[in-house]
């Protein structure tokens, strides 16, 4: 396996794709993204941010290589729309009903939806079919999940499809969510895959660059493989100040460069 940092390099932006490094005044995201081979792979990360809420979704399409990325691509104009709209059960199984569409059932997509609040510092997440979703708090020294409730996009028809359950938390200054799709827990060593302890582990040990300390701990573990599946790794900080007057203004928003 590559160095971290070279593979990330290597990996080319596409056109329409949202960045794995933004920042506002009130959350910061950071992370990347590495397919399986030389393609685009099947992971996508959507974002969208406005006046009320920075709302990112992180999708992860079944297999990989150019089938998935063919599947990715046709998703990711899908879900475009729904991104920009306040997270909801209507909009994610008007989602879901087009994915299956748009998919005919060859194949079907985890997602993982946030909706990032300012006010107050509200998270909205609804898990579909992805790993757990990480929330650090290093002041409690602790770590909540949030695991999948729901079915992935377009795994079954409509009719059968059972939507995630949404849930609310609360999030303090420096509390940082760590999303990643199931490339990452999955990646074969020489002593079997990374696990979802090791991330667990490397999140509470990792400093103020999460997403690249994580990183590092993957590529040292890994191994060159065939069975390597697309990797995401996110993580959305809080930076919010005293100070709510300011706290949705100055949106950055760069290509990723770890």
């Amino acid at each position: 396996m590559l160095p971290l940092n070279l593979q990330v390099a290597q990996t080319r932006t596409a056109a329409g794709r949202s960045p794995l490094l933004l920042k506002t005044a009130a959350w910061r995201m950071d992370g990347w993204s590495i397919p399986a081979d030389e393609g685009d792979g099947g992971d996508f990360v959507l974002t969208h941010w406005s006046a009320d809420a920075l709302r990112i979704w992180v999708g992860d399409v079944t297999g990989h290589g150019a089938p998935a990325a063919r599947a990715s691509a046709t998703v990711r104009k899908v879900l475009k729309p729904f991104v920009r709209e306040p997270l909801s059960l209507r909009s994610l199984c008007r989602a879901n009903e087009l994915v299956y569409r748009a998919l005919q059932g060859e194949r079907f997509v985890a997602i993982t939806a946030m909706e990032l609040q300012p006010s107050g510092n509200r998270a909205i997440i609804a898990n579909a079919g992805n790993p757990v979703l990480l929330l650090h708090r290093p002041e409690l020294r602790r770590v909540e999940r949030f695991t999948s409730s729901g079915m992935p996009l377009g795994l079954v028809s409509p009719e059968e499809w059972r939507p995630p359950s949404f849930t609310l938390t609360y999030v303090n200054s420096g509390d940082r969510f760590a999303c990643f799709t199931d490339g990452v827990a999955d990646e074969p060593g020489r002593t079997g895959s990374f696990g979802l302890r090791r991330i667990v582990r490397a999140v509470l040990r990792s400093g103020d660059s999460m997403a690249a300390d994580v990183g590092r701990r993957v590529s040292a573990f890994g191994v060159n493989s065939a069975d390597r599946d697309d990797m995401t790794f996110l993580t959305i900080t809080s930076r919010r100040s005293a100070d709510q007057s300011a706290a949705w203004r100055g949106v950055e928003a760069t290509a990723a460069r770890l």
